[in-house]
């Protein structure tokens, strides 16, 4: 299930996830807050790190 509103996008879509992010460095942030409620957070990092940064990089 994807959920992306003004102010977050719940999503296990990356690239849901990379169009959200996109939005917001396009209009000049600099930082932006991920974080993951599920219980495996090493699972999550690994997995945005591989999946969702290297496309931001490219931002």
């Amino acid at each position: 299930m994807t959920i992306c509103e003004k102010n977050g996008c719940f999503s296990e879509n990356p690239e849901e996830q990379i169009r959200f992010a996109r939005k917001f460095i396009g209009i000049g942030f600099t930082h932006i807050y991920v974080h993951s409620a599920a219980p495996y957070q090493i699972a999550f990092i690994k997995a945005y790190g591989k999946n969702v940064l290297p496309a931001l990089k490219e931002t």
